[in-house]
């Protein structure tokens, strides 16, 4: 189980590298090094993405930053969900005690893929996904 996470892990990190180059962030602003993936319509936190959720926690408690949560989905528009998993998330980060003031949360639907045009099933299971857009807080 250790090895299938740590696995999932690298692989996640190496997609976050991808949307850093395609998004268009404003100069002061960067991608959190990691995107949570989700298998057709689900939008739950998974556990096993938990302790990096805790870790992103203890970064927002400690910095004067502000952390937006991106749900995104993939093959044509729904908003809803990907509203639902950002809100997920959003509302696991505030339970492990991140600041409410620092956090906000929209879901962008397909507007930011990171592969295009979809043309198969690892495409859509990278664009399913939900990241985080660090920027200092003013």
């Amino acid at each position: 189980m250790r090895f299938y996470t740590t696995a999932l892990l690298f692989l996640f990190i190496s997609f976050s590298s991808i949307a850093q180059k395609k998004d268009s962030l404003s100069a002061n602003e960067y991608l959190f090094d990691f995107n949570m993936r989700y298998t057709g319509s689900e939008f739950r936190v998974a556990p096993n993405y938990q302790y990096i959720l805790d870790y992103l926690v203890e970064q927002i408690n400690s910095d004067s930053i502000h952390v937006h949560v991106r749900g995104h989905v993939c093959c044509g528009p729904a908003y809803r969900l990907s509203k639902r998993r950002a809100r997920k998330t959003y509302k696991y980060l505030i339970r492990a005690g991140a600041d409410r003031t620092k956090l906000s949360f929209k879901g962008y639907s397909d507007e930011r893929p990171l592969i295009w045009p979809e043309e198969d099933e690892e495409a859509e299971l990278a664009n399913r996904r939900v990241d985080f857009v660090i920027r200092p807080r003013e």
